[in-house]
């Protein structure tokens, strides 16, 4: 008898807010949308164990039966010195779960049928400060969190994730923002920083075959987070500062659960084109 198909997601940057959000909408959305004989394995990493297993706990409901939770914590992503290991760490709790799933006619390493990798994790970094003001050393540092660690999970995914372990399709998805694609005043670092992930995973996109590998940057929006308000009560550009906290003060900011929603549906659905940027508001 074979073993249950089985799918697997990983999210780096789950451990609070818009990740959480994505890793319990994952695990809900599967489970509606899928045959129950389909189970998912879904490998959740961030720095603090603790604020993991309160993911973990949010996913239980939906179904537990067919829901494999893996936490990966302690996985700081300013510490460049340590990503190459934390990068194996994180992956080889796949290869570990994909090989132990042998079937019972033909043993062998069991494969996961289908494979989404989220990158969500990031930071805000100052939003005060023009560009003129701005020092090259802040931003070595802020692009070594926020896209020189991105391209670490990004490429060992492509290299580790294979034909091997996965066998129907692949799919990597980078959190993007309307400032990957357009520029607003006192976003030096931040919106450079989501344009070259962008950028990157475009060229990733034109190199893989879409049949097999596609790329997906998912802007969610302006979310009702922590973010956000950071965002109200330090942004340099009073325009701006302005318009976020009308749309505060209106509730038109959007959920962290629908935004979740778009991207999941999107990324089961599997109808768009490899490369592409979706805005929740398309």
């Amino acid at each position: 008898m074979a073993v249950p198909v089985r799918d697997l997601c990983i999210i780096v940057g789950a451990s609070s807010g818009f990740g959480r959000a994505l890793a319990q909408t994952f695990a809900e959305r599967f489970c509606a949308q899928t045959p129950a004989e389909r189970r998912l394995h879904l490998v959740l990493v961030g720095r603090r164990q603790a604020d993991l297993q309160t993911t973990s706990d949010a996913c239980q409901p939906t179904s537990p039966a067919r829901v494999d939770l893996t936490p990966v914590a302690e996985v700081d992503l300013a510490n460049l010195d340590a990503l190459d290991a934390n990068v194996d760490r994180v992956l080889d709790t796949v290869t570990t779960n994909c090989c132990t799933l042998t079937d019972a006619v033909s043993p062998g390493p069991a494969r996961y049928a289908r494979a989404t990798l989220i990158l969500n994790a990031g930071t805000l970094g100052g939003v005060t400060l023009p560009v003129r003001d701005r020092s090259w050393r802040e931003l070595r540092t802020f692009f070594d969190v926020n896209f020189v660690a991105y391209t670490a999970f990004f490429t060992a995914f492509l290299k580790r994730v294979d034909r091997g372990v996965c066998s129907d399709h692949r799919t990597v998805v980078n959190v993007s923002s309307l400032l990957a694609v357009k520029a607003f005043p006192s976003w030096g670092a931040y919106a450079p920083a989501k344009a070259a992930r962008h950028m990157f995973a475009q060229v990733a996109a034109a190199e893989e075959d879409p049949a097999y590998t596609k790329v997906l940057s998912y802007s969610p929006g302006p979310l009702a987070n922590d973010m956000q308000r950071t965002v109200r009560e330090t942004l340099g550009d009073p325009e701006q500062k302005l318009l976020y906290t009308n749309m505060f003060d209106k509730g038109d900011l959007v959920s962290m659960e629908d935004s979740a929603r778009k991207a999941v549906d999107l990324i089961l659905d599997n109808t768009f084109t490899s490369g592409c940027h979706i805005d929740y508001y398309d």
